[in-house]
């Protein structure tokens, strides 16, 4: 089974890629899924499930980030025409469509491939620590010490060497909780009635005054 996935991305076109077997649910078009692109990971939605793709061989979606279409047949065809009307990619109108809050997070993790790192000597002694204790960390976590010019160049070399990898790791969505102020008196207020043309703000004292809150 091939899906089509729209990313955000500024291109006019969808990509091709393999379900793989072990994910449970059928592909549907809606669903968000995490791919692999270039040498990074992105979410995308499927826009179509097809048989047959022109492009070999094909990568495989990597993981399911949600269990039911965040996007209804209705959003998709609207955003297809969107798309082609005001020239813009499928998968960045798509990407505007989403409620805020669902962004996802992706962390960034260093793996520790090799028995043995030549140089590690050379490291500040938190650096050390991280190496000899951790088999994978987060960048995060490595730029929290503060690298200096030493520890940003030999973690390039191991990097390069292979001795090191960095993958992308999916770590959820982002949840923002829709928030709403109010405002209300704690004594109560009484206008001042003698002013003919009220002001602005002798206006927004009136309405808390009659509703004792609002927002």
């Amino acid at each position: 089974v091939i899906v089509e996935v729209a990313l955000n991305l500024p291109l006019q076109k969808t990509f091709d890629y393999s379900w793989p077997e072990e994910l449970d649910l059928d592909p549907v078009p809606g669903l968000r899924v995490l791919v692999p692109f270039s040498r990074r990971k992105m979410g995308g939605v499927i826009t179509s499930v097809k048989n047959h793709s022109d492009f070999s061989p094909l990568r495989k979606v990597e993981k399911l980030i949600e269990d039911t279409p965040s996007m209804t047949e209705e959003i998709l065809e609207l955003s297809r025409w969107v798309a082609s009307y005001y020239f813009c990619s499928w998968g960045e109108v798509l990407n505007g469509t989403l409620p805020g809050g669902m962004g996802l997070l992706l962390r960034l993790e260093i793996i520790n491939k090799s028995n043995f790192l030549p140089g590690i000597e050379r490291l500040g002694k938190p650096f050390q620590e991280i190496v000899k204790n951790k088999t994978r960390w987060t960048e995060e976590e490595w730029n929290r010490k503060k690298p200096g010019t030493e520890e940003r160049k030999q973690l390039a070399e191991w990097l390069q060497k292979g001795l090191l990898e960095k993958v992308q790791i999916f770590a959820g969505q982002r949840s923002r909780p829709k928030m709403e102020r109010w405002v209300r008196f704690l004594k109560s207020v009484e206008s001042n009635r003698s002013v003919r043309k009220k002001t602005k703000k002798i206006q927004i004292l009136d309405r808390l005054a009659k509703n004792n809150e609002c927002s």
